[in-house]
C-alpha cells in the first residue's frame, strides 16, 4: 500500500474540496500521464478524469467535479492499488508548491513519458502518424542523483500575511505562496540563502512588505551565486543585500531591478558584479537579472551539441529569432560565416553584446527588435535558422516568412509540445519536412519537455 503520510497529502484540506452537488466519487483507472502533470483516469462510464498526483496502472477512488469545457477533474482520496512505479517525494511540501508534479513517480517512468507525451501530442495536433521521436536525453540515465539539485536559477515571491514575511513558490495554479524547509532541486546553497533572506525579512516585515516584490537566484556551474531584488528603491534593500553578501562569499553581486523605472534598469546594491557567468562546451555567456538562459546547464551543452551536428557545414547565412543573450549564435558561429539573432528584450541584447566580446565573435548582427516585427518589415533570404519562441510557440505569420525566407535548415527549440505540433503542422504544409525530434528532460521531477526539431526544406 502507499505512504499512507503521503496519501494524506494528496486528499489534504488544501489539495480536496469535499463531495458536494456538483461532485462524485468514483473509482477509476490511470492510463497515461498527460502534459500538464495530470493522469489520464478512466471511469466506469468510460468518461476521461483528469487526476493529479496519479501514476499510470493505478487504480483509484476520486472525488470527482466538472471544470470548464466540460472536463472531469479528480482528487484522489484513496489508492486502491498503487503502481511499482510510485515513490516516496522527498519534498515535504509536494503537492501544495507549484514547482514540481512528478516526484511521487520514479524517474525512468517520468522520461518514458514525456518521450510518450511528444510523440501523442505530434499525432493528434500535428496529424504526423509515422514520424520517428527519439527517446528522450537526460544526464540523470546514468547518474540519477543528477534529477535532484540541477536548476542553476530560481525566484522566490514575497508577500505579507499576518505581521510576518512569506518568500516561497506559488502553489499550483494560485497567488498563495509556499515556504519549504528543502527545496530539492536546487543546490543546498540555494536553500541556505533562502533560509538566511527569510529570517532577515522578517526583521523589518514593514518595509519589506512595501518595498521588495520576488528575489531571484542564479548559481552557476562553478559555484559562484548572483542575486536579484525586485521591488522599490530604498537604502534599508542595501543593508540586507550586504548582509548577505557577506554571509555569502560565493554571491558575486546583488542588484535591484527598480519597477519604477523604465527597462528595469538593475542598479549595484552589494558585491562587484552586475552579472554572471556561465561556461559551457568551449565558451562562455554572461548572464544578467531578466535575461533568459537555460536553467539546466549540463543538458543546455548536450542541446547545443545536437544543433551543431545537424547544421550543415555549407551554411553561409544563420537567421537566430527570440535569440535571448546568443546562445545558439554564439553555439553555431562556426558553422555559419554570417548569423543575425533578433531579440526584443534589452537586458538580452546587451548580455549578447558582452558575449560576443568575450568568445572573440564577430560575425553576429544583433537586432534589437520584436519577431513579429522584424519579419514584417524585412525580406532577407538565410540558409537557416534556429527559432525558440516562448511556451505560446510561434505565429502564422512568422512561420509562413520562414517558409518564404529560408533556404535549406530549421531548428525549432520548442518548450511545449502541444504548440509545438500545431507549428509542426503548418510547417509541413509550406514545404517543410522533419528530419529530427529530439526531447531532452532539462525539468526532472516536473511535467516539463524541451524538444528540438530539425527541418529541412522540401
Amino acid at each position: 500500500m502507499p505512504n499512507p503520510q503521503f496519501t494524506s497529502r494528496i486528499s489534504s484540506p488544501e489539495n480536496l474540496a469535499l463531495p458536494s452537488s456538483e461532485q462524485t466519487v468514483q473509482k477509476a483507472s490511470i492510463e497515461k500521464l498527460v502534459y500538464g502533470g495530470d493522469g489520464l483516469g478512466r471511469l466506469p462510464s468510460g468518461e476521461v478524469c483528469f487526476v493529479p498526483f496519479a501514476v499510470p496502472g493505478e487504480a483509484v477512488s476520486l472525488s470527482v467535479r466538472q471544470e470548464v469545457k466540460k472536463i472531469l477533474k479528480g482528487t484522489i482520496l484513496e489508492i486502491e492499488q498503487p503502481s511499482s512505479n510510485r515513490v516516496e517525494p522527498k519534498c515535504t511540501v509536494f503537492t501544495q508548491c507549484g514547482g514540481c508534479q512528478w516526484q511521487h513517480i520514479r524517474y525512468a517512468e517520468q522520461i518514458h513519458w514525456k518521450t510518450k507525451i511528444v510523440e501523442e501530442n505530434l499525432v493528434r495536433l500535428g496529424g504526423f502518424k509515422d514520424i520517428a521521436v527519439e527517446p528522450i536525453k537526460s544526464t540523470a540515465v546514468e547518474d540519477e542523483q543528477s534529477a535532484w539539485r540541477y536548476r542553476n536559477r530560481v525566484q522566490w515571491d514575497v508577500q505579507t500575511v499576518k505581521n510576518s514575511i512569506q518568500l516561497g513558490y506559488k502553489a499550483g495554479k494560485s497567488q498563495t505562496l509556499v515556504e519549504f524547509s528543502d527545496c530539492h532541486i536546487i543546490s543546498d546553497v540555494m536553500n541556505s540563502i533562502y533560509h538566511s533572506s527569510q529570517r532577515m525579512l522578517n526583521l523589518a516585515v514593514g518595509f519589506y512588505a512595501k518595498h521588495l516584490r520576488r528575489i531571484e537566484v542564479i548559481e552557476n556551474e562553478a559555484g559562484q551565486i548572483f542575486l536579484s531584488f525586485y521591488g522599490l528603491r530604498h537604502p534599508q534593500l542595501t543593508t540586507l543585500a550586504h548582509d548577505l553578501a557577506t554571509q555569502y562569499p560565493a554571491i558575486l553581486g546583488i542588484v535591484l531591478v527598480d519597477e519604477d523605472r523604465p527597462h528595469k534598469t538593475a542598479a549595484l546594491l552589494a558585491g562587484v558584479s552586475t552579472n554572471i557567468t556561465f561556461k559551457v562546451n568551449a565558451f562562455e555567456f554572461q548572464v544578467s537579472a531578466n535575461s533568459f538562459f537555460q536553467t539546466n546547464t549540463a543538458l543546455s551543452a548536450t542541446l547545443l551539441e545536437d544543433m551543431q551536428s545537424w547544421l550543415h557545414d555549407d551554411t553561409d547565412s544563420l537567421l537566430d529569432l527570440y535569440a535571448g543573450g546568443g546562445f545558439f549564435s554564439i553555439a553555431l558561429h562556426n558553422k555559419a560565416k554570417q548569423i543575425t539573432a533578433v531579440e526584443i528584450a534589452h537586458s538580452s541584447i546587451q548580455d549578447a553584446q558582452a558575449n560576443l566580446k568575450q568568445n572573440n565573435i564577430d560575425t553576429i548582427r544583433l537586432i534589437e527588435r520584436s519577431v513579429d516585427n522584424y519579419v514584417k518589415t524585412e525580406r532577407l533570404q538565410f540558409d537557416a535558422a534556429v527559432i525558440d519562441p516562448p511556451r505560446s510557440g510561434s505565429t502564422p505569420a512568422v512561420l509562413k516568412w520562414l517558409s518564404e525566407n529560408i533556404k535549406k535548415q530549421l531548428l525549432y527549440v520548442s518548450c511545449n509540445p502541444a504548440t509545438l505540433a500545431r507549428d509542426l503542422k503548418l510547417l509541413v504544409q509550406l514545404g517543410w519536412s522533419v528530419k529530427h525530434v529530439q526531447p531532452y528532460d532539462m525539468f526532472p521531477q516536473t511535467y516539463h519537455i524541451e524538444t528540438l526539431v530539425h527541418l529541412e526544406k522540401g
